[in-house]
């Protein structure tokens, strides 16, 4: 949505650096706001010190960056057209 990171301009029909650069803001956003769950989770929940991220927290929000990375680069390489729309 605010990123746009599946609309047809930005995993496809644009080249391999445009996809990965959009996939890094939208994962970074997400990111963002799964901390933010986080640390509210632990604040309704009446933990003493609810700023602190648990380590299976933290692997799940980090591991995700692999997979989305991946996943965005192949199918970009493989299947889009390598040039920006702009061009």
């Amino acid at each position: 949505w605010y990123h746009e990171a599946f609309s047809f301009k930005n995993t496809l029909n644009c080249s391999t650096e445009r996809a990965l650069t959009v996939t890094g803001r939208t994962w970074l956003s997400t990111c963002a706001i799964l901390f933010g769950l986080v640390m509210a989770s632990q604040a309704a929940c009446g933990c003493d010190h609810f700023y602190l991220i648990k380590r299976g927290d933290l692997d799940y929000i980090l591991d995700s960056s692999t997979v989305l990375v991946m996943w965005r680069f192949l199918a970009s390489f493989m299947l889009g057209s390598g040039r920006d729309e702009d061009e």
